[in-house]
């Protein structure tokens, strides 16, 4: 991942090191206070996923540390930090014992949404399978499967949404199964959500 570290000293709450990119770009990590909720968090997930082997877990692990930088900062409606839910996402779909690149989906999904679309890039260390389910399970690029037909009747649009649907769940059936354990969580923490977001 990272071709050369340098350490740059650090403050009272945190240390920090510049790593040097693949593509020659520089990334400042800062080794905060967040690190124990890192390393919790991690603990929390891997009997959900103990079945993966040493190396998958270690990509796994990877995505972790991926979708927890990308999240930095950002909090859920309850006010926790926002990298609990793809976490508890990732722990659902382990529950299933799906793949390994479902499990970093499910830790990755809400990158392209919801942090600085760079990121996306990042994800191409994890294979086209996870970059692909990542892009594909984006709630604005699922509620886009509508389309007009000739006769434009309420009926007919429903039933091409559901062709749709089921033409995207034979291409890739875990994009579907990897959005519905995003909306299993968020259905589990409807009572913090604000009230237009509870429909």
């Amino acid at each position: 991942m990272f071709l050369n570290s340098y350490y740059l000293g650090n403050s009272s709450d945190q240390a920090c090191f510049m790593s040097v990119v693949k593509d020659g770009n520089f990334v400042v990590h800062h080794l905060s206070l967040q690190l124990p909720l890192m390393r919790s968090l991690l603990k929390d997930l891997k009997p959900s996923i103990s079945y993966l082997s040493l190396n998958e877990l270690e990509l796994v692990h990877n995505a972790l540390k991926l979708a927890f930088e990308a999240h930095d900062g950002q909090k859920r409606p309850s006010g926790e930090p926002f990298i609990i839910h793809p976490v508890e996402v990732a722990r659902i779909l382990g529950e299933l014992e799906l793949d390994w690149e479902s499990i970093a989906a499910g830790l990755l999904h809400d990158t392209v949404e919801d942090t600085n679309v760079v990121k996306f890039q990042r994800i191409e260390e994890f294979g086209l399978t996870v970059r692909r389910i990542v892009g594909e399970t984006r709630v604005s690029e699922l509620g886009k499967l509508k389309y007009k037909n000739e006769h434009n009747s309420v009926q007919d649009v429903k039933a091409d949404d559901l062709r749709q649907m089921f033409l995207a769940m034979t291409e890739e059936v875990r994009v579907i199964i990897v959005k519905l354990a995003d909306r299993l969580h968020n259905m589990r923490s409807l009572s913090h959500m604000p009230p237009g977001k509870k429909l």
